[in-house]
């Protein structure tokens, strides 16, 4: 692909010089061939061999872990290993569409979930473009929203199992991972 203008380059592509003139555009944004199966050749990993760590908020009786959302809204959600998914409030969500950071083409069918108490939902999904915990950066993250303004917003799975080896250091109250 060609690009016409300076702007071209700076929208999301890698650009070139082309041999007799021009500049050739190769997209840096990841693609999905399929939204149902996201895999590791899907997501950006930063800083692999840097040791992290992060001070954990205690709430409740659970431990809650700062994380920024599509690189424009910071929140606190729980560090559930039990959970699936990233799961966010309808609110949050909103704020995200808001943003224009979640497009139609972040859209991923809705999915049923089981909870801990034995009942299920469906739940409206969505691919998060970007989660950082912090100093590492994911990008496709599968996304649901709870269907209660009063739901728990988690870190589950979709998330931590990118994260790699990580530790729960309950005297510190923080979370350790490379």
């Amino acid at each position: 692909m060609e690009c016409e203008t300076d702007s071209d380059c700076s929208a999301g592509k890698n650009c070139r010089s082309k041999k007799g003139g021009g500049t050739e555009c190769r997209s840096t944004e990841p693609s999905l061939s399929n939204t149902d199966e996201l895999t590791s050749s899907n997501y950006l990993e930063q800083d692999r061999n840097q040791t992290n760590e992060l001070s954990l908020v205690q709430n409740g009786g659970v431990y809650e872990v700062p994380v920024t959302l599509n690189d424009v809204l910071k929140i606190n959600v729980i560090l559930d290993s039990g959970a699936t998914d990233v799961s966010i409030a309808p609110d949050v969500a909103l704020t995200l569409i808001r943003t224009g950071t979640i497009q139609k083409s972040d859209w991923l069918p809705g999915k049923i979930y089981q909870f801990a108490d034995g009942s299920q939902a469906k739940s409206f999904r969505f691919r998060l473009r970007s989660v950082s915990i912090g100093n590492k950066h994911f990008e496709n993250i599968p996304c649901s929203i709870a269907n209660s303004l009063k739901a728990p917003m988690l870190l589950g799975q979709s998330a931590l199992k990118r994260l790699g080896k990580y530790t729960i250091d309950y005297e510190k109250g923080t979370l350790q991972f490379e």
